[in-house]
């Protein structure tokens, strides 16, 4: 089996409406992409032998994918923390350090001991802040591309990236005017990359579905107004009068509805017989759903079919022993309450050990790459220069960890991308037909 990647297709569904919706669907997303992720790399022997179309080079880049995603939040930190450096360099490092630990930290707290409203909350309020720091971060690599011009790796990365973006904005011309919000994208870095993270894993025994379990006021608002304009459709006119003797039953609009097409059915049988082959002028092609709808329905007044003895036995017990409410089968909701209890009691242990692992991780890389940047600072041993017009090009740890990361990946997505924008010009290509070859039909003489 080959699954392949379609641009025309289309999803519908429910999209977030909000920060608060957005991070829960995110919340949902992330652990399961990670956990997806993780099932592969652990069979990737069986799923290569047994499927010709992954490859090794396609489970490598899972592999690079699973890592950059777990060292994401630690990077995201350092770039905010080399940003600050950059923009106020007469502040020390050690205290833009530790000014941003301090709400991140809390922020991770939160997101094992607190409420999800309140990590919400400070989460929206981080995300603020975090964007006012994006664009001073923005205005210090303005003014370093000034300073420094093109020999800036800084600078390089910002336009490999913006390149990137808008090259595949220009091969993709329905979506081009997506490419409009991507300032916007850039300012949610830190709230997307770093604080959804550790709001996803600090919630990974948090099983409620998050953004289809509440409907929009609007939603439930119209479904009410639907629901009193059916009721007494027959017997009513608008909410000014309604017949108090008319009986109340479940006939709703959609079965007087139902009732008309049925005899129009008919109707519609008898004026093509007396009509004969007459045509008219337009015709309307019927829905095949439409059409089934009706025809599965045309019995939708003919009385309900009785089922015999056995078979009524069979639904009692199955409703009894699966479908009964738990407040009316004391022994069965006991039952169900004991193994929630031991479900929740092992997803809080899953969620303190990956945790207690992502953090860790982070942390470890936050050190190691602050460690090697002070140890830089004072003795130059650890930047790799290149000639750049004359100029020497300075890669400081933290570039290095920040190419590695997302510049590796962005380049490969980046080639995979062209790749396939080119095999779908070729097959527009050759479904294409310029020439119209016109072809008279023959004549006999």
């Amino acid at each position: 089996m080959k699954i392949e990647y379609t641009a025309e297709s289309d999803a519908y569904t429910f999209v977030p409406e909000g920060f608060y919706k957005f991070y829960n669907q995110r919340r949902r997303w992330t652990p399961s992409t990670i956990a997806n992720i993780l099932d592969l790399l652990i069979s990737w022997k069986e799923i290569t032998e047994e499927n010709n179309n992954i490859s090794v080079l396609y489970i490598c880049y899972h592999l690079c994918l699973f890592v950059s995603t777990l060292l994401t939040p630690g990077t995201i930190f350092m770039l905010i923390v080399g940003a600050i450096i950059v923009s106020f360099q007469w502040i020390h490092t050690l205290i833009i350090l530790i000014l941003n630990i301090i709400p991140v930290s809390v922020f991770m707290l939160m997101c094992v001991y607190a409420s999800t409203q309140k990590q919400l909350k400070f989460a929206a309020i981080l995300s603020c802040i975090y964007g006012i720091v994006m664009l001073i971060g923005l205005i210090g690599v303005v003014r370093d591309a000034v300073d420094i011009g093109f020999c800036s790796i800084t600078t390089i990365f910002i336009i490999f990236e913006t390149g990137v973006f808008i090259i595949s904005a220009i091969l993709h011309p329905k979506e081009f005017l997506c490419i409009i919000p991507g300032l916007i994208y850039f300012f949610a870095i830190p709230s997307m990359s770093m604080l959804m993270f550790l709001y996803a894993i600090g919630n990974l025994h948090d099983v409620s579905w998050g953004t289809r379990e509440t409907k929009s006021e609007s939603f439930i608002r119209k479904s009410q107004e639907e629901m009193e304009k059916e009721k007494g459709y027959f017997c009513s006119f608008g909410k000014f009068c309604t017949c108090m003797f008319c009986p109340t039953n479940n006939y709703t609009k959609s079965d007087f509805i139902l009732s008309i097409l049925n005899k129009w059915k008919y109707l519609k049988d008898d004026l093509d017989v007396n009509q004969g082959n007459a045509e008219t002028e337009t015709h309307r092609e019927q829905d095949p759903e439409e059409s089934s709808y009706v025809e599965v329905n045309d019995y939708a007044d003919r009385g309900s079919v009785q089922t015999d003895e056995q078979e009524n036995k069979w639904w009692i017990q199955t409703i009894k022993s699966h479908l009964k409410p738990f407040h009316k089968d004391p022994a069965k909701k006991r039952k169900y309450l004991q193994e929630k209890k031991i479900i929740e009691k092992k997803l809080i242990d899953m969620r303190n050990q990956v945790c207690l692992f992502v953090y860790m991780l982070n942390a470890f890389l936050i050190t190691l790459i602050y460690t090697l940047t002070q140890v830089d600072v004072f003795t130059g041993s650890l930047s790799i220069f290149v000639d750049c017009r004359g100029n020497q090009i300075e890669i400081v740890p933290i570039a290095v960890l920040f190419i590695v990361v997302f510049g590796f990946l962005l380049l490969i997505q980046f080639i995979c991308m062209i790749v396939h924008r080119f095999t779908t010009l070729v097959n527009i290509a050759a479904k294409t037909q310029i020439f119209v070859n016109k072809v008279t039909p023959k004549t006999n003489d």
